[in-house]
């Protein structure tokens, strides 16, 4: 077995260059081929995390009740912000934070109703539904509202309803 004889001077006490430019160029490269991934896998999360309150939420109006003197049973009127919305999210049981940044849908203002009056008129409604509408013979005897709810920092919508139609629109994934 032959032994290494080294001197003092000729051991090397660290890393060259060449070396710290390939481990640097290294990572460059499979830092461009994991981020991409990364912000798709976000994206989803963030439409994942939407849907699942927004189909809360679905289920949650599904006791509304336009006649009903308790303004949670009344819900989704009264919605006419990002407050009176996470307000109202919690009311029915969808825990929605209440720091913007961590809310996983927000509201849109896009959403009709379509309120059945005592007499048998028919009126549509634009948002925000006032807690206080009446039709002329009194509180309205059905209502059937749509909602346009978005995922904050995507593009992406979700529209739920009363009829449980809740439908997705995603924009292009970066």
């Amino acid at each position: 077995m032959r032994q290494r004889q080294a001197d003092s001077n000729s051991q090397q006490k660290g890393f060259t260059l060449i070396e710290l430019l390939i481990v640097v160029a290294l990572i460059a490269i499979l830092s461009t081929l994991v981020l991409p991934s990364v912000a798709h896998y976000r994206h989803l999360a963030a439409v994942g995390a939407a849907q699942a309150t927004a189909h809360c939420l679905e289920t949650g109006f599904t006791n509304f009740n336009p006649q009903s003197s308790d303004p949670v049973e009344r819900y989704p009127f009264g919605i006419s912000d990002q407050a009176s919305f996470v307000n109202a999210a919690n009311q029915v049981g969808c825990k929605m934070s209440s720091t913007t940044s961590r809310q996983p849908v927000s509201w849109r203002e896009i959403c009709h109703a379509t309120v059945l009056c005592p007499d048998g008129n028919v009126v549509n409604v634009l948002c925000p539904l006032s807690p206080d509408f009446v039709c002329a013979g009194g509180p309205p005897v059905e209502v059937s509202y749509a909602l346009t709810l978005g995922v904050p920092g995507y593009g992406d919508t979700i529209d739920i309803s009363s009829n449980k139609a809740m439908e997705v629109h995603t924009s292009p994934i970066p």
